[in-house]
Parts: structure tokens; C-alpha cells; sequence
């Protein structure tokens, strides 16, 4: 794994097998508010299902995706994951908390709630 650079308390960094991953880059604690993204957005009609944006999308509501800005559109999936997502609809927010303790140059993961469409590793 090749350490990209260091953003805020992560490392972000470039397996040969996962692509981008995200590594905390200091022990988080179980509960912890991790990150806090800005997002934008977009009614579902307004993206075409062939665009390479579909894959950074995240669910918002019934009627829109939404893009967050930072590290959030970089956390990789796990059936197993150590970080959940909130929303704030009011601000716009996407917000990342730590489900169980995260030890230092432990990848951050979440459960992507859509069809996984790779294989799993």
C-alpha cells in the first residue's frame, strides 16, 4: 500500500488491489465524530445512469443522491464496517462516527447500501 498523503488525522492511500483507501492515521474511539462533510445534492433525474459520477453517489433521500466533499466518497465498503454515516438534512451534512474502537493504520469502512457491483476482498 502506497500512502497518497496525509489529510487532516488519515492517510490516504493506494492498494494494488482495493484502489483509494483511507487509513486513520491516530486511535479513534468507539462513538467518536470522525469527519463532517458538506454535500450536495442531485435529484435522482438529473444523472444519467452511464456517467462515472454514479459510482461517488451517495443516497440523501426519496428523491436525490447526494456528492459529499472529503474524505467521506473515499471510505471503501465492509459487511463489517467501523464507521456509520449520518445525515443532517437541515445543514447538509454527511457526518462519520466510529461503530468500535479504530486503532491506528486501520482502514475506515462503511456498509455501501446498494448492490455491491465488485468482489469483495
Amino acid at each position: 500500500m502506497k500512502i497518497l498523503y496525509l489529510q487532516d488525522e488519515f492517510l490516504i492511500c493506494r492498494d494494488d488491489i482495493k484502489g483509494i483507501c483511507v487509513l486513520a492515521a491516530r486511535k479513534i474511539y468507539k462513538g467518536e465524530n470522525i469527519y463532517n462533510c458538506p454535500v450536495v445534492t442531485i435529484p435522482f433525474d438529473d444523472v444519467k445512469e452511464e456517467s462515472n459520477l454514479t459510482q461517488y453517489l451517495m443516497d440523501w433521500s426519496e428523491e436525490e443522491n447526494c456528492l459529499s466533499f472529503g474524505i467521506i466518497n473515499l471510505l471503501n465498503h465492509s459487511d463489517d464496517p467501523n464507521v456509520v454515516l449520518r445525515k443532517d438534512f437541515k445543514d447538509k451534512l454527511m457526518t462519520a462516527y466510529a461503530l468500535k474502537d479504530i486503532n491506528s493504520c486501520d482502514e475506515l469502512t462503511i456498509k455501501y447500501k446498494c448492490e455491491i457491483w465488485f468482489e469483495k476482498v
